[in-house]
């Protein structure tokens, strides 16, 4: 990751997040070239576990992340429905259309992150740099 205003880049992608990595990954598929600012210093995994929903898990299936997410999260199999009081409204099986990953937030970034690094180089994410507005 590099500090240095300077950018040679097609689009520019206002923060390392989840959704800015993964924006990258998809533009990069796509031929385009982006750069990431990330207003911090240093990334750190940061939060608690999140469940995936189908779509997120398409767009990283079509990213080829499906091996790496699943090595990292638990894919589910089933979905409960409890009650406020935890008593058991109904029990279904998912089908692989609707499967799911529970994963930690900060790890599935991480992930992204490196793979942002590995795929467009060391320069597409440049930490220390604030986006104060666009046009």
């Amino acid at each position: 990751m590099s500090a240095s205003p300077e950018t040679t880049s097609d689009v520019v992608i206002a923060g390392a997040g989840i959704a800015g990595l993964t924006a990258a990954l998809t533009l990069n598929a796509q031929g385009i070239r982006p750069v990431i600012l990330e207003s911090t210093r240093e990334i750190k995994p940061l939060g608690v576990d999140i469940n995936l929903q189908p779509p997120a898990v398409e767009v990283l299936t079509r990213l080829r992340l499906r091996e790496r997410l699943e090595k990292l999260g638990v894919p589910t199999s089933s979905a409960r429905y409890l009650a406020r009081e935890g008593t058991l409204l109904a029990e279904r099986t998912l089908s692989p259309e609707e499967q799911q990953i529970a994963v930690h937030r900060g790890e599935l970034q991480n992930m992204l992150l490196d793979t942002v690094l590995e795929r467009l180089g060391s320069d597409a994410v440049r930490t220390g740099q604030r986006v104060d507005g666009s046009s």
